[in-house]
């Protein structure tokens, strides 16, 4: 994909799910996945246009080493050293992780979770109230806390600690808040793969196929669901008492077992039954 297609500066990692329910041993079950079932992919898109430009599927723990620094090497290599910005959630995110894209030429923005090592702890522990913003720096490395609804963490090599005005929908109507920019570039750019699996589901692959079998006798009648299984079974059984002169046959099962009782017929109603039924 690298040698015909150049993505944009802006790039996400995230995971995916290729639908899938047969006997693998790294199938695997997310709950907040479309497709729950399947095969875990990790994802490199481009969030402009939703275009995967490298996965890589996990096929559980093995002697591949499965490390977030790891992981991004071999999804990013065509693409160190050309100034990207890698979005990310928190499941990848931490110091290291972007200290180690820095190194690269390669910058990240992603939340990150509160028990990560190399947070700054007075950061983590703070109480803010709703509305309000702290932030540390550490070299290129910016940590922002942000109080909404809840507490936002965030890791950014790109931002600094700015507010910007945002309007919003609320139970009054539309309002007026100030987000850190960090998020509000991080809420638009973290959808690539999202964007990726909603073009797919246009164009879906999967068909739920119906077997039916085609009598040899066509006729121009209109028949029932019913009467079409009864004439197949009839014919299917016929068809399974018959053998080639070719077909060498065993003598227990030459015998004629596809006779009397063994046909399908119709039981005639009783004034009790409408359909009655009999065991063969």
């Amino acid at each position: 994909m690298s040698e015909t297609y150049q993505p944009g500066k802006n790039l996400t990692i995230d995971e995916g799910v290729c639908p899938y329910r047969g006997r693998v041993h790294f199938k695997v079950y997310m709950k907040n996945k479309p497709n729950k079932y399947g095969m875990k992919l990790y994802i490199l898109s481009d969030p402009l246009n939703g275009y995967t430009l490298k996965f890589e599927i996990y096929s559980g723990k093995n002697d591949t080493d499965n490390s977030i620094t790891a992981l991004f090497d071999r999804l990013l290599s065509e693409y160190y050293y050309k100034g990207h910005t890698v979005y990310m959630d928190r499941f990848y995110t931490s110091p290291t992780v972007l200290k180690s894209l820095w190194e690269k030429n390669t910058y990240a923005v992603g939340t990150v979770m509160s028990n990560r090592r190399g947070l700054p702890k007075e950061i983590v522990k703070e109480k803010l109230k709703k509305g309000e913003m702290t932030f540390a720096r550490q070299g290129p490395l910016i940590c922002i806390k942000w109080k909404d609804t809840r507490d936002v963490l965030m890791l950014s090599t790109v931002h600094n600690a700015d507010m910007t005005p945002v309007t919003v929908r609320s139970k009054i109507g539309p309002i007026e808040k100030f987000k850190p920019l960090a998020i509000v570039d991080y809420n638009l750019n973290k959808t690539g793969v999202d964007h990726g699996d909603q073009m797919v589901s246009y164009y879906p692959f999967q068909r739920k196929i119906l077997k039916c079998f085609v009598l040899k006798k066509k006729t121009h009648q209109k028949t029932t669901l019913r009467n079409f299984i009864i004439n197949l079974g009839q014919q299917l059984s016929e068809k399974a008492g018959k053998h080639t002169n070719n077909e060498r046959v065993n003598p227990i099962e030459s015998s004629n077992r596809l006779i009397g009782r063994h046909f399908i017929t119709r039981i005639p109603s009783t004034p009790s039954k409408k359909n009655p039924r009999r065991v063969c």
